[in-house]
């Protein structure tokens, strides 16, 4: 297992909680990988926090790294507004608009192919979905 994160805070805690495994500073913008690099993808909590401008290129990357084989897995909060929160003292996050139409044109964008969406309603809602690259 290999997981990028662009906090070192972040990454220091990924690291303590599984030290067999191998963690990076990166951008989903920029991934340090070679193309086809990956049969999997666990892209979890991470497209609503990036300005709408940025997450096309961000799926790009991970159609990328993925084989031609490989499956993405996205999972994204539906939340009622867009902007940066508050969610603590110290603690302020941006957080993007993404409904399911949305998200399905992002992938088809990125040359990837949704397989199943589904989203659940609770105290929070989130999207969820598999996809993987466009067959040639």
């Amino acid at each position: 297992m290999c997981g990028v994160d662009r906090s070192e805070k972040l990454l220091h805690m990924a690291r303590e909680r599984v030290p067999k495994s191998h963690f990076l500073e990166g951008d989903v913008r920029a991934l340090p990988f070679k193309d086809r690099s990956f049969d999997g993808l666990w892209m979890n909590a991470v497209l609503h926090h990036l300005i709408p401008q940025h997450m096309p290129q961000s799926l790009a990357e991970c159609h990328r790294v993925l084989k031609p084989s490989g499956l993405l897995f996205v999972s994204v909060h539906l939340d009622d507004s867009s902007g940066w929160q508050a969610k603590g003292p110290d603690f302020v996050r941006y957080y993007a608009r993404i409904s399911g139409a949305m998200l399905t044109e992002l992938l088809q964008d990125a040359k990837l192919t949704p397989v199943r969406i589904t989203s659940r309603s609770a105290e929070s809602r989130w999207l969820h979905c598999f996809a993987r690259p466009h067959a040639n």
